[in-house]
């Protein structure tokens, strides 16, 4: 009797931690830089959530939540893995030197949240699962990162601070632009608003 009733509030105490007990949405995944192994049936919603840090709808939304809305995201497709799959990768539509990039990739049903990274301007590298990132940080400074899908998360596996732009060393803007060529770079699309999009 005993054993069963332990099983029971093991069960019990699984959905819970898991959502399935009170039906509500984790909205710090991102926050707490966290997996999450759940069919993603809506990725833009479930992003503005994180992104919002809280609910998008119904009466507990914040003023903040509220401006996220307003902003909306970017999006752009991408094959990370090389393997003619795009992944889909989405960003704040907001004034900034570095986004939070949040990656998706499609299965059946929906999407499976990989992870973020930060990043400014980003290309794909040939390496597997990986993305060359440039994340500014004001004036002519900033940093040269590579960031790894490691079947997880994005793990940083390489960083190294520049300097570029007027006055720096011309082989730093060199550097640069064979890094981060115009053809190569990731470029953005405004997702649908809310309306258009169903969520």
């Amino acid at each position: 009797m005993m054993r069963l009733i332990n099983s029971i509030l093991a069960l019990i105490v699984g959905c819970a931690l898991t959502g399935c007990a009170t039906g509500r949405v984790d909205h710090h995944i991102l926050k707490g830089d966290g997996s999450y192994n759940h069919v993603i049936t809506n990725p833009k919603e479930w992003a503005l959530q994180q992104f919002s840090d809280g609910p998008i709808s119904g009466s507990d939304v914040s003023d903040y939540a509220k401006l996220v809305l307003k902003r909306g995201l970017l999006q752009t497709l991408a094959d990370l893995g090389a393997d003619g799959t795009k992944e889909l990768f989405l960003r704040q539509d907001c004034p900034a030197r570095v986004w939070e990039v949040l990656v998706f990739r499609p299965i059946k049903g929906g999407y499976r949240y990989l992870g973020h990274f930060p990043a400014g301007t980003i290309v794909l590298k040939d390496e597997h699962a990986s993305v060359l990132v440039y994340e500014p940080c004001g004036g002519h400074y900033g940093y040269i990162k590579t960031y790894r899908y490691n079947g997880e998360k994005f793990v940083c596996t390489a960083a190294q601070d520049i300097t570029g732009g007027d006055g720096a060393p011309e082989e730093n803007n060199q550097k640069m632009a064979r890094l981060f060529p115009k053809d190569k770079v990731i470029r953005w699309a405004k997702t649908p608003n809310r309306r258009q999009d169903g969520l």
